[in-house]
């Protein structure tokens, strides 16, 4: 099992998905408490501190969270505070880039079969074949997009931020970058220590995750090309060979 400290982004002009974020998983507590108590997690004196910030990373901090949620007589799961999070970073990540979608980037990978292609030839009025596919690929797209706005998929995101949170960036994307898709495969395999008593067993993970945990962490990333949704990242392989070698002792728990 591999121990990590995520640091989260807090970024002031971005706080409306952690309200969001928070709103759905720290549900039980009223609105203006669960922000208090997430600001006091991140490291600030009150909402109003964050707020006023500047862009910065922060860990939680799950001490003193349950602390100040114990003297207002309220109980919290510290997951919770990371899930908050870890979804926050999603919305924010798909704003900042439109391209995004729920199975990684580029409007391509909505291009209609050969089957579809011949239907919607079939379908089109003379001369809006082209505009009729345009419109396929859009509507695909946003479909995608949507999906991945409103998605439940908080945990994923977790998991691909606690594993990149063990690797090193390179400094361009070459021919030892890793794809997001088979990224995306050594996050599902590994398990992780958050602290604070939060375990990550290994699960699933989608291949935007592991792009939108690159992207929050600044990583280099590159788009295959053609209609694929996957990108090559930028990842030191050293950092990525150490970060597996320490999961071999729990390989059991895969």
């Amino acid at each position: 099992m591999t121990r990590v400290q995520i640091h989260y982004t807090v970024d002031p002009h971005h706080l409306d998905a952690v309200k969001k974020a928070a709103s759905k998983h720290l549900a039980e507590i009223s609105p203006s408490l669960r922000m208090e108590i997430l600001s006091r997690a991140l490291g600030f004196n009150t909402w109003a501190a964050m707020k006023a910030s500047k862009i910065t990373r922060q860990e939680i901090d799950v001490d003193t969270a349950l602390a100040f949620a114990g003297s207002r007589a309220v109980a919290i799961n510290p997951l919770s505070l990371h899930l908050t999070m870890a979804e926050a970073t999603l919305l924010r990540v798909a704003m900042q880039f439109p391209e995004l979608h729920l199975h990684g980037v580029h409007e391509g990978y909505f291009t209609p079969s050969a089957e579809q292609r011949s239907a919607i030839k079939a379908a089109a009025h003379a001369g809006t074949f082209f505009e009729e596919m345009h419109k396929y690929r859009q509507s695909g797209f946003e479909e995608s997009r949507s999906k991945l706005l409103n998605s439940n998929q908080a945990e994923q995101t977790l998991r691909a931020m606690a594993l990149f949170s063990s690797l090193t960036p390179t400094k361009t994307v070459g021919q030892r970058s890793r794809s997001s898709y088979g990224i995306k495969h050594v996050a599902e395999h590994m398990a992780f220590d958050l602290g604070g008593g939060v375990i990550l067993a290994p699960d699933y993970v989608s291949n935007v995750d592991a792009i939108i945990a690159a992207l929050d962490r600044d990583f280099k990333v590159k788009h295959h090309g053609g209609n694929s949704p996957n990108v090559d990242i930028g990842i030191s392989v050293a950092s990525l060979r150490a970060a597996q070698v320490d999961q071999k002792p729990n390989k059991l728990l895969a």
